[in-house]
């Protein structure tokens, strides 16, 4: 979560430092690529999971920070994590 939480902050800056967005990144990326659900301290609550308004541990707000990022938006894991949020949408 912390890393989340750089990477929103890093996010207001108006030129942020590529290194920095790739390092606090990478933490994410290899909890995912490692086969492991994105967790909440390694808990039950998951990110992948549809909740509205946003609150910390959800995939829009994880879309919503890591998608900022130009240099994150072709990463598989941001990749998949769009479309699992569009194949989650119902009529509702």
């Amino acid at each position: 979560m912390a890393r989340l939480q750089v990477l929103e902050m890093l996010s207001y800056l108006s030129e942020p430092d590529s290194n920095l967005i790739i390092n606090a990144f990478e933490p994410i990326k290899f909890h995912r690529e490692f086969g492991k659900s994105l967790c909440y301290f390694g808990r039950s609550k998951r990110f992948w999971k549809l909740k509205y308004p946003y609150v910390w541990y959800n995939a829009l707000y994880l879309a919503d920070i890591l998608t900022r990022f130009k240099i994150l938006k072709n990463e598989l894991l941001v990749k998949e994590l769009i479309e699992w949020i569009k194949s989650s949408q119902n009529d509702n």
